[in-house]
């Protein structure tokens, strides 16, 4: 017989002995292949055949199967809970056909020599594996006896070591190992298996592997080979070859004919051989007679056509294609394919045909054999049998004229034809459903002898190819997002996938009042786990740091999707596999760069200084604050009457516990800023600026009563234990707007035993209309309205500003209805026992009562601090000041001397400053060692030293006299200072003037909101800061000033009543007035009618109109130059030391902030 003939009956044993295998992994089965997100794959019950021919070189347009010595092929599986696809090797039997199939292309980079890339048919996607997934050994391992995992196809090693070549010529292709190298070629990633079969991406270094990776003896080795040709059933054309679970089908030619035939016009479906309709061929496998004349087998066999191997197709009327009886019109005799209005056994035998019932019903059955490696369909009719095209009588027409009995010569005959060998011809091709060529030249569809000028594999055998019609393989979608943060939203409802205020997931939307930008919560950080064009990825929540997928994400015409039916439960904390989602990054600045994002954070400095309200965030009432009520609670009511303190969250609620700067959330992992939050207690103000009582935001939880919020001192918590006391310790979490603020909820941290810093507790809750403030379980639903405050500053300044031009002022302090000033006291007005004689020490006189002197006065000049902040500006308190400009100098003809050796000279401020005595310039000027002549009645004094104050490249500084030398002796004849002496280290003591506490630098700290009184804050050494508590202030003690000093921080909670009354109540309130007395007995300050001005970024020009004005910064280049037009002109300069210098005038030195 022809031996392609016996290829095509291969399959007849394989396909009897398959059974439905369990789901979990692509194998041949029934049952419907179920993911996911509600997907359903494609059925994988069409098996593999026997493997077909060896190839020696690669077609781009066919499939092949791979396949190893032991006679096994390589699929791709799936897993269909998780949607994982693994490869395996399998008996041909137990391959699923599609799974098995594999298109080749071969890249050649002219370089390195030839890769391959394997596509899977099934899946649509390539052998592909991650070297960083990939299963590390260190030594050349046997795997293939081992229980290891197998591999997760993912990644981006996609170009294969196998071949050389793509075309061996002649020479078939032989086993040979796959597997690709990565990071310079210094590792592989080659294929091995487990016990099971299962195919590992092994990973070994290039010395371990050695070249072609020889050292790794059962790397798995494949050669590509033809798929044979399998023998479809009913069932199998119905899902044409695994396209669908069941259906109709069509039929396409390459060679569409000129007349139409209802095999290619008609959709079928096939029915299986039977009784009822085929009563007689269906005996044939049991009657010997029957299949005598059929040429049919009684079993299966490679030279065989088996009854049962046959099925019939019908369309939707119920038609039944058949061979026709009468030729095509024409010249040419063929016999076309015809429809009958029924099964043939309820369908009259056509007149003068002779057929028997059995020839007759066989004229309606076809074998269908499909060859998956060039997708084609083989269809031979079980009887095709014409009448002799010469004497158009119909000869033996008992018997078939098929694939077996294929010699019509030995048909048409007056002979009666004998059953047999003797009815086929080796000569002759197989009877197939073929294109023929009439006389005219048309093309038809009929069914004759194939050709023999090639295999049935080409077109050339049957004129034509034929394929099912719109076989389409659609594929799932592998998604890219790449790694960053994303909002996620719910396609089906349009809502956003958030975290709740404990991490757990729910849809929600942002109402009108929310602004997700703001909220962590709301947003996921989606981490590439694998790598190539669409990697796997792991999503976490921002704020919560809950992982709540791991995998491949897919994507349809309405967002994107995964399906792992792991992922099924909210409550869980995992996406649900059966919703899809949209992926939208995130674009706020904010959410992407700030460690602060989604919790109200206050700089630690700030905090010293600032008071805050906290607005009610409602709708329906916006001028609603958290004030304190009548019964010490605290509820939403109209106005600012409550400020409060924010304090980090340090040593509560025990010593030693703190929740400062405490990172929470996911997102460093991918470059983003690691997030932290810190917690406060609220302490709740007063009109004091001082301090205030004590108290804060407690948590009582009374007998019988709803816990709620109550202001208490530590002192009432204390008194009252019964009600279960707890401070409040807050993080301020983001979760609405108003307007451009953003609101927070109160997150209570304090259970009571511990800080809660991972989330916190409870958070505050203010029940409207109630008028308490209470608490609810974070675990809130989407449905729930949360209380949030606006966090608003109260801008009350704590310290008092006198401007940048310095002025003569009083400062006095109130006595009765007179009051009482300060001055300069060098006669010991206040009978101090022991005084340095000619000192000036800080003293007190009544408002009409002169100081001793000769024309002394009241008057201090303020002499602003250039280096102070607006925060706490600082003065320098002066008497007998001299003011010099900058000008010129020359070491021998001295200041401003119009010669060619004068350089610049910097201008300064001299005079006597006021200092405290505590431990200010210990060893120097004026000083003896008796630290008794600096107190009175054991508290330190403050006294005026003389020395200059200067603005210079390098900063600001006091030049303070030392060893008991005098301003007066060293002024030069000029009336200026030698440049020289200011800076030498045996005469004067440098003392910087930075902006910080000094013993020489004074502010003027306001007391109450009236911005009228104030404490003179001076410097406790280690202990004073901005808006502290604790530090020097002046007092009057006995009538001399001197110096309170507090060491305990009472905003701490250690109280020590005795010194904080000593520092507000006992005379320490002074008030001011600007004087046109000087501070000076017999000189006048030397300053220009033009004044200079630093502010912020900016310089103002005073009484200079129609003067030239240049600015220059310190390294001499011009800033600017201008003319000015008015006596009062500010314009814009660079933050820093600038020179300015106006016409007429010596230059000046200024500091820009």
């Amino acid at each position: 017989m022809n031996k392609k003939f016996s290829t095509l009956l291969v399959g007849a044993l394989l396909t009897t002995s398959l059974g439905a295998f369990a789901q979990g992994t692509t194998a041949v089965h029934t049952n419907k292949n179920e993911i996911g997100h509600g997907i359903t794959l494609r059925p994988t019950a069409t098996a593999s055949a026997a493997v077909g021919s060896d190839i020696t070189r690669f077609d781009a347009d066919k499939l092949y199967q791979l396949t190893d010595a032991d006679g096994k092929v390589l699929i791709q599986t799936r897993n269909y809970t998780t949607g994982e696809l693994n490869m395996k090797l399998v008996e041909v039997a137990n391959a699923p056909i599609n799974a098995s199939l594999w298109s080749v292309k071969v890249n050649d980079d002219n370089a390195s020599g030839i890769s391959f890339t394997l596509i899977n048919k099934e899946t649509n996607l390539e052998l592909v594996y991650s070297h960083v997934n990939a299963t590390l050994f260190d030594v050349a391992t046997e795997t293939s006896n081992q229980d290891l995992p197998t591999s997760i196809l993912e990644g981006c090693l996609t170009d294969w070591t196998w071949y050389t070549t793509d075309n061996q010529g002649n020479t078939p292709f032989a086993f040979k190992p796959v597997y690709s190298y990565f990071a310079n070629r210094d590792s592989v990633v080659v294929l091995q298996k487990n016990d099971d079969d299962e195919i590992i991406a092994a990973k070994y270094s290039h010395d371990i592997a050695q070249t072609h990776v020889q050292a790794i003896t059962d790397a798995v080795q494949l050669k590509p080979v033809l798929a044979g040709g399998i023998i479809l059933t009913a069932d199998d054309l119905n899902r044409m070859v695994d396209i669908q679970y069941d259906g109709t089908f069509g039929i396409v030619s390459a060679v569409t004919p000129n007349t139409a035939s209802p095999l290619l016009t008609e959709k079928f479906t096939a029915v299986e051989l039977n009784a009822t309709d085929f009563p007689v061929v269906s005996t044939a496998t049991a009657t010997e007679a029957v299949r005598d004349q059929l040429g049919l087998s009684d079993t299966p066999g490679a030279d065989a056509l088996v009854a049962e191997e046959f099925v019939y197709l019908k369309n939707a009327k119920g038609e039944v294609l058949s061979v026709g009886t009468e030729f095509y019109s024409s010249l040419s005799k063929e016999l076309p394919l015809v429809l009958l209005e029924d099964a043939p056994t309820r369908v009259a035998i056509p007149d003068g045909t002779n057929l028997t019932a059995g020839t007759w019903e066989a004229r309606s059955l076809f074998r269908f054999t499909y060859y998956p490696s060039n997708d084609s369909l083989f269809i031979e009719p079980m009887n095709a049998l014409p009448k002799n095209p010469a004497s158009s009588l119909w000869q033996n027409p008992d018997f078939a004229f098929n694939s077996v009995y294929n010699d019509l010569t030995k048909l048409h005959t007056s002979a009666a034809a004998t059953p047999g060998a003797g009815l086929h011809t080796a000569e002759n091709g197989q009877v197939a459903v073929r294109i023929a060529y009439l006389t005219e030249g048309k093309a038809v569809i009929t069914a004759k002898n194939t050709e023999t000028d090639g295999g049935i594999e080409l077109p050339g055998s049957l004129q034509t190819k034929f394929t099912f019609k719109d076989r389409k393989f659609d594929y799932l979608t592998r998604a890219k997002v790449d790694q960053g943060l994303y909002f996620i939203k719910d396609v089906a409802t349009g809502k956003n996938v958030v975290d709740n205020f404990i991490g757990r997931l729910m849809l929600d939307a942002a109402t009108t009042a929310q602004d997700y930008n703001d909220m962590p919560a709301t947003m996921w950080v989606v981490k590439t786990t694998g790598c190539g064009d669409v990697p796997t990825v792991a999503v976490y929540n921002r704020e919560y740091a809950d992982e709540v997928f791991e995998g491949q994400l897919y994507t349809d015409a309405t967002g994107t999707y995964f399906i792992n039916k792991n992922y099924d439960s909210f409550r869980q904390k995992e996406l649900l596999n059966e919703d899809t989602y949209t992926f939208t990054a995130v674009e706020d600045n904010e959410a992407k760069t700030s460690v602060r994002h989604g919790y109200k954070y206050l700089n630690s400095d700030d905090l010293l200084y600032t008071k805050y309200y906290l607005n009610y965030n409602l709708f329906a009432n916006q001028e609603l604050y958290l004030n304190v009520t009548e019964d010490k609670s605290f509820a939403p009511t109209p106005g600012q009457a409550t400020t409060y303190e924010l304090i980090e969250a340090k040593d509560v609620p025990v010593e030693d516990e703190e929740a400062i700067d405490v990172p929470f959330g996911y997102g460093a992992e991918i470059g983003l800023p690691q997030l932290a939050r810190t917690a406060y207690v609220l302490k709740v103000s007063d009109k004091n600026l001082i301090d205030n009582d004590k108290v804060y935001v407690y948590l009582v939880s009374p007998q019988g009563k709803t816990p709620y919020y109550k202001a208490m001192t530590k002192a009432q918590a204390e008194d009252n234990a019964a009600d279960n006391p707890k401070l409040g310790v807050f993080y301020l979490k983001a979760d609405q707007v108003k307007g451009d603020e953003i609101c927070y909820v109160l997150v209570d941290i304090n259970s009571g035993a511990v800080l809660e810093t991972s989330n916190g507790w409870m958070q505050a809750h203010c029940e409207d209309g109630v008028g308490e403030m209470s608490y609810l379980p974070l675990n809130n639903v989407a449905t729930e309205r949360a209380s949030a405050f606006a966090v608003i500053k109260d801008d009350r300044p704590l310290y008092m500003d006198l401007g940048e031009i310095g002025k003569n002022i009083n400062i006095f302090r109130a006595r009765g209805t007179g009051s009482e000033f300060l001055f300069e006291d060098s006669n010991n007005q206040s009978n101090a026992p022991q005084v340095v004689k000619d000192f000036g020490y800080l003293g007190m006189t009544a408002e009409k009562i002169q100081p001793v002197g000769k024309e002394s006065t009241k008057a201090l000049y303020a002499d602003y601090v250039l280096s102070s902040s607006d925060r706490m500006p600082q003065y320098l308190f002066v008497v007998r000041p001299d003011s010099v400009k900058d000008g010129k100098w020359c070491n021998t003809h001295g200041y401003n001397p119009n010669c060619e050796h004068e350089v610049d000279y910097n201008g300064y401020l001299a005079g006597s400053f006021l200092i405290n005595l505590t431990d200010s310039v210990k060893s120097s000027t004026n000083m003896l060692n008796n630290p008794d002549v600096y107190k009175w009645q054991s508290y330190t004094r403050l006294g005026f030293v003389e020395g200059v104050h200067q603005v210079d490249a390098d900063g600001e500084f006091l030049y303070i006299l030392k060893d008991g030398k005098k301003l007066a002796d060293l002024r030069t004849k000029d009336g200026v200072l030698d440049p020289r002496d200011l800076y030498n280290e045996a005469i004067f003591e440098k003392k910087p003037v930075d902006g910080l506490h000094k013993n020489y630098a004074f502010s003027l700290r306001y007391t109450d909101d009236d911005h009228k009184d104030f404490l003179l804050e001076s410097n406790l050494d280690g202990v004073s800061h901005v808006a502290s508590f604790k530090g020097a202030w002046v007092k009057i003690h006995n009538g001399v000033p001197v110096l309170a000093e507090y060491t305990v921080d009472n905003g701490n909670h250690a109280d020590d009543d005795q010194k904080m009354q000593e520092l507000i109540n006992q005379a320490q309130i002074f008030n001011l007035e600007d004087t046109e007395d000087f501070a000076t007995s017999n000189e006048g300050v030397s300053t220009s009618t033009v004044s200079v001005i630093a502010g912020e970024g900016k310089i103002t020009i005073q009484n200079a109109a129609g003067k030239t004005v240049t600015v220059s910064n310190i390294l001499g280049q011009t800033v600017t130059v201008q003319t000015l037009n008015s006596d009062n002109v500010t314009f814009s300069a660079p933050a820093g030391i600038v020179v300015v210098a106006v016409d007429g005038e010596s230059a000046v030195k200024a500091i820009v902030k």
